[in-house]
């Protein structure tokens, strides 16, 4: 077993964080408690949600930091999975308390500015394969203390049948209809993020929440079918 968060995975109190591991231990090992334990030191840094996802060796373990930790707080964090005729598989991480970003403006609804990237995943690319993409993949977003990274699957599914349309016109018009896509996407993502609380933490990867990816499909749905009714529109809109 190997984390592969930060070292220290820097936390914000009374927020949820993940901490991402690799492991060759079987899925159902992660679903029984007397199988597979987290341990907190002290235990009042935070508590485990109970929900661990692993796909394909790559795994996220979900948690929830204690409200009215002081900035500079550290704790210790173990995993540890017991199978029934197996040595013990276990691993640790120093998890440390940081100040939330600055918020910018004035007002009620004030929200941090960060630096944000946005980035195509092609499929089998180390982004893909560590997230167990598959064609109907939307998008995850990546928050850390100064930038958000937002990965996009261009080898969605849907939006390839767009893609494969634009094909038959001209390279500029593929071009286009990706950039309209990548734009807006990547908008609902950041925003669906914040809503699940997922992109306030330091590396907190939303690749694999159900819910949260469930949102996306339904909004590359909606996005795809507005670029269906535009099609010719945007095309148009394609430099010569």
């Amino acid at each position: 077993m190997e984390i592969t968060s930060p070292n220290p995975r820097k936390i914000y109190a009374g927020r949820r964080f993940t901490i991402r591991f690799r492991t060759d231990a079987a899925p159902r090992y992660f679903k029984q408690p007397e199988l597979f334990l987290t341990v907190l030191t002290p235990p009042s840094i935070g508590n485990y949600s109970g929900k661990t996802n692993v796909q394909q060796g790559h795994s996220t373990a979900y948690f929830q930091a204690a409200e009215d930790l002081e900035v500079g707080t550290k704790a210790k964090l173990t995993l540890k999975v017991r199978p029934s005729q197996s040595a013990e598989l276990n691993a640790s991480v120093e998890v440390k308390v940081v100040p939330l970003p600055e918020p910018v403006g004035t007002g009620k609804g004030r929200i941090p500015t960060p630096n944000v990237r946005l980035q195509w995943v092609k499929q089998g690319d180390k982004v893909w394969r560590a997230y167990g993409w598959t064609p109907e993949s939307v998008a995850s977003v990546k928050t850390q203390e100064d930038s958000v990274d937002i990965f996009v699957s261009v080898a969605n599914k849907r939006l390839n049948k767009l893609i494969s349309r634009a094909q038959r016109r001209d390279l500029s018009a593929v071009e286009t209809l990706k950039d309209f896509y990548l734009e807006h996407i990547s908008y609902y993502a950041f925003i669906a993020s914040n809503r699940h609380g997922n992109g306030v933490s330091q590396d907190d990867e939303t690749a694999d929440d159900p819910i949260h990816q469930d949102e996306l499909k339904r909004a590359c749905e909606t996005i795809c079918g507005i670029m269906e009714s535009l099609f010719e529109m945007l095309i148009r809109r394609a430099p010569e």
